[in-house]
């Protein structure tokens, strides 16, 4: 089976649903009912490896610049 991704959303959808399950699977294995720090920690390194496969010419999101959102006016945030 090929899987076709035609467009990052696609890809991201893909590793978020790949994290979610892994974590999932780790957490009923050890019979708890929720996840905890570490499976949480689970999803995001599978969500990680699953977008870097999905989308290998990607740059990596830590070097890129972030972006600044301006002050509105009358705002104090």
């Amino acid at each position: 089976m090929t899987l076709r991704v035609r467009s990052d959303q696609d890809a991201y959808r893909i590793a978020h649903a790949a994290g979610g399950d892994a974590a999932d699977r780790r957490m009923r294995r050890a019979g708890r009912a929720a996840w905890d720090a570490e499976d949480r920690n689970h999803a995001a390194a599978t969500c990680l490896r699953v977008m870097a496969t999905l989308l290998p010419d990607a740059p990596d999101a830590a070097a890129r610049p972030r972006r600044r959102v301006p002050r509105q006016a009358g705002l104090d945030v």
